[in-house]
């Protein structure tokens, strides 16, 4: 038995979604494997909240038989790869439960309950309340439009002609950090914070909205990258590198966007281009730029159980 739960990739709204706007997250065919494992076998305990939230919410006993995470496919031998394995694993923990009950992970109202279990484990593993959409995006698979307090993402349409490609860095990034530090210098200083959060969460809007128009949205992209790297700056946190500029002024040459999928500094890379790039050519745009070029597809399944 073997619970399979994609990752994501933030394609816009990042913090700015914190605060209301929405973030559109794709589903990426990298899988957590959420196994059942021998009796006395030592849960994760990130897997171990999930279970015993979700043994709760469903009345029962708490017989915590255990179960493991493989989250091998997020990451190489550079270290992460920024995919939200954590949040990934908090849905397989909550799904495994559900399974057992022998209720079906396919049913949307079953779905939606696991979203919301599985949001509630991994804030307490953060430390703090994200946006879930990376958990959004771990259910129910696909290009989605997500906002923080909506009851169900959307799906999201990408403008026709719209060639999207990820990069990754060599840097980690803690978004749990990252956020910490945005809340704590709003709290101190908002005067440094909110001019570029308010322009981001406007983008976002516009962003969410230029679906049909490919060139609009290519513009609002770059605004919204713009408002990003100034945010950034006001929290002493940078949100591109010296290599990710780089690869950043070879993607503008080309008419397209190259922003952070994420909270930025490190991990992973996202480029918006207006006309398809042979995966060649972007490998080796990537490469001279110092970086390395990353292969990942959209999972348009969401949480399933092999088999069934």
């Amino acid at each position: 038995m073997t619970i399979r739960v994609p990752g994501k990739a933030f394609l816009f709204g990042e913090y700015a979604v914190l605060f209301g706007a929405p973030a559109a997250v794709m589903a990426i065919r990298r899988h957590v494997r959420v196994t059942p494992a021998p009796a006395g076998t030592r849960m994760a305990p990130l897997v171990l909240a999930g279970r015993r939230q979700a043994l709760a919410f469903l009345g029962r006993s708490e017989d915590l038989a255990p179960w493991v995470a493989d989250s091998s496919g997020f990451e190489d031998a550079r270290g992460k790869l920024g995919l939200g394995s954590s949040s990934a694993v908090a849905v397989g923990a909550v799904a495994s439960v559900f399974v057992e009950a022998g209720l079906d992970l396919r049913d949307p109202a079953i779905r939606r309950q696991i979203r919301t279990l599985a949001r509630a484990v991994h804030d307490r593993h953060q430390g703090q309340p994200g946006s879930g959409a990376d958990v959004s995006a771990a259910v129910h698979g696909g290009r989605l439009i997500h906002r923080r307090d909506a009851p169900e993402p959307l799906p999201w349409t990408p403008p026709q002609g719209l060639e999207v490609r990820f990069a990754r860095c060599d840097r980690p990034a803690s978004t749990a950090d990252r956020i910490e530090v945005l809340h704590r210098v709003r709290a101190q200083a908002p005067d440094r914070v909110n001019g570029p959060l308010d322009r981001a969460r406007d983008l976002a809007e516009a962003l969410a909205r230029e679906s049909r128009d490919l060139g609009a949205f290519l513009r609002s992209a770059e605004d919204f990258t713009g408002a990003l790297m100034d945010l950034g700056t006001a929290l002493d946190q940078p949100m591109l590198g010296l290599p990710d500029a780089r690869l950043r002024e070879a993607v503008q040459r080309r008419g397209g966007v190259l922003k952070p999928s994420g909270a930025g500094g490190g991990d992973l890379l996202v480029a918006f281009l207006p006309a398809p790039v042979a995966p060649l050519e972007w490998r080796r745009l990537v490469w001279e730029s110092g970086l390395q070029p990353l292969d990942l597809s959209l999972d348009e399944t969401g949480v399933f159980l092999e088999g069934a």
